[in-house]
């Protein structure tokens, strides 16, 4: 237990440091923000102040859960999408509304015979559609003024499968119903928004640390953790 204690110390310790030079880091980036030009940026300051405005009409959301389960000789799904509608009144929500219900019927499918890289697509893509036409329905009824989609609001390379596997014709369907959302979108006057919480991506530092010779310091630093100690309440980049 003692080893145990002392290996988890040295863990914690380690973390402390890393987190204490990503702060002073940004400290740094901070001060000398006016300095750099980033020539590789639709804008040219580094960071924002965000504009508060005033929130009147209805907002939605879409989301889902699955849960899936691989058994000797086929591999069970099991979803469903749920959306809420959130109207405003002067920045306060003045009512709500789930779409199509609170506890929508859930969505089920059985595959057999899928290999490893068949089974992630099947999971995935099952859920998108199912997402998507939930999304697009939602869209449709209560007319929301913009619509927060969970990730991409576009279909990502790593959704493809091969063109012989068997899960293709549910890719097809993914498309199909992308299709349909941005058009029944266009039509309604609605703004697709995709909400990311955390990409790993690092095409921020990758741009900072060239401008500000920081490459050696953010090596080991994702795009958010690092921005959690550059920008303060209120700021966007």
């Amino acid at each position: 237990i003692r080893m145990l204690d002392a290996g988890l110390k040295e863990i914690a310790e380690q973390i402390a440091q890393s987190e204490s030079k990503r702060a002073d880091l940004a400290k740094r980036l901070r001060f000398n923000s006016g300095k750099m030009e980033y020539t590789e940026t639709l804008e040219k300051e580094l960071f924002y102040k965000v504009k508060r405005i005033e929130i009147d009409g209805k907002v939605a959301s879409v989301d889902s859960g699955i849960a899936g389960e691989e058994l000797h000789g086929f591999d069970f799904l099991l979803m469903r999408s749920v959306g809420v509608v959130f109207e405003y009144e002067g920045s306060k929500v003045a009512a709500h509304k789930y779409f199509p219900s609170a506890l929508p019927k859930m969505d089920y499918d059985v595959r057999s015979g899928l290999d490893s890289h068949d089974v992630m697509w099947h999971k995935s893509l099952f859920r998108l559609r199912g997402e998507l036409s939930c999304a697009t329905g939602l869209i449709e009824k209560p007319a929301p003024a913009c619509i927060m989609m969970d990730g991409s609001i576009a279909p990502l390379l790593s959704d493809k499968p091969a063109e012989e596997s068997e899960i293709r014709p549910l890719y097809d369907e993914v498309v199909g119903e992308y299709r349909r959302l941005y058009e029944t979108a266009w039509s309604k006057g609605c703004t697709l928004l995709g909400v990311i919480k955390d990409s790993r991506s690092k095409r921020f530092i990758e741009i900072v640390g060239r401008h500000a010779q920081y490459e050696q310091g953010l090596q080991h630093t994702t795009d958010t953790n690092f921005l959690y100690f550059m920008l303060e309440e209120g700021e966007r980049t």
